[in-house]
């Protein structure tokens, strides 16, 4: 009896794919800073705004509670109306725009608000991003192979933009205004090229599901 063919770990015919590479680097990007927030919303509003320990302790649990229907609904919605990809574009968008938002902040009302709707929407990017990658794929048995590619992409982000935030931090001395700035801007970055990754796809038909 034949011995069954072993999967390859790594296609890299993949990234000579246009939709696949796009998604990949837009991912990169999208995913650099996201967990910049995650990691200093806490010390930011401690420190900044002049929480109590109690108080910007509880912003974490916050931001991980509303997490759970950002994960759901987002996904809910691409899986019986649109699709995944065409959510995932304006959920990256908007947990930009509360990055960018997060810079403005004065007031413990602004910080909670920030938290829910980041929290959200940050939590919407997260759960989409594997059904969005198999999206574009064409090929089922080379799904699982793309994904473990993709992911170890966003794995690489992940675990450096975070540490970078840090040092931008560092460098202002204390003062966050860099560290927001990347987090929003390599997120926006990732939205524009999610667009083209889509656009490579499908050309430019607005109703196609995906």
């Amino acid at each position: 009896m034949a011995g069954k063919k072993k999967a390859p770990l790594v296609e890299w015919r993949a990234f000579g794919e246009m939709p696949y590479l796009l998604y990949c680097v837009s991912m990169f990007f999208a995913l650099w800073g996201i967990w910049i927030a995650y990691y200093y919303v806490r010390p930011y509003a401690r420190d900044i705004l002049g929480f109590p320990d109690t108080e910007s302790f509880n912003l974490i649990l916050i931001i991980n509670r509303v997490g759970v229907p950002g994960r759901l609904i987002p996904a809910l919605i691409a899986d019986r109306f649109f699709g995944p990809v065409n959510v995932f574009i304006p959920i990256i968008f908007l947990a930009d725009v509360c990055l960018f938002c997060w810079a403005a902040l004065a007031s413990s009302a602004g910080m909670i608000s920030f938290v829910v709707f980041y929290g959200f929407f940050g939590a919407g990017t997260q759960s989409l991003l594997q059904a969005a990658l198999a999206s574009l794929n064409t090929d089922v048995k080379k799904t699982g192979v793309r994904i473990g590619m993709g992911f170890s992409v966003v794995g690489l982000a992940s675990l450096t933009g975070s540490p970078i935030g840090g040092a931008l931090l560092e460098q202002r001395n204390g003062q966050y205004l860099y560290a927001q700035m990347f987090a929003g801007g390599t997120m926006v970055l990732g939205s524009f090229i999610l667009v083209a990754a889509r656009i490579s796809k499908t050309g430019f038909v607005l109703r196609e599901r995906m």
